[in-house]
């Protein structure tokens, strides 16, 4: 996936599109189904990304070193594996790929 630099204007709102996502994002279930022949390291992955992305909301956009390597690492692992996937799992997994593209865009 390709990202664009965000302008210090423009990175409250792109911030607030963050966290409403992210709220609707949580409220989901985790997918139950294919995902486990699909790739057995996506509830990993999954448990990652979401850590990651929470405490880039809690910190309002910050977010330490270790965890934008985590963020990118796992967001580069996942993406391969989104065209694998069907159904809820696939909707579920890309909401969490965009999410993860766009607090990347957002602190790089």
């Amino acid at each position: 996936m390709q990202t664009a630099r965000i302008g210090k204007s423009g990175k409250q709102p792109i911030l607030d599109e963050i966290s409403r996502r992210w709220e609707a994002w949580c409220r989901r279930p985790f997918p139950e189904g294919p995902h486990e022949t699909a790739d057995p390291e996506l509830v990993s992955i999954d448990t990652y990304l979401a850590g990651c992305i929470s405490v880039f909301v809690s910190n309002h956009g910050k977010l330490d070193r270790k965890r934008i390597y985590v963020l990118r690492s796992c967001a580069a692992e996942l993406d391969p594996v989104i065209d694998r996937l069907t159904g809820d799992t696939k909707e579920y997994f890309t909401e969490l790929s965009q999410l993860s593209h766009l607090v990347l865009q957002f602190i790089e």
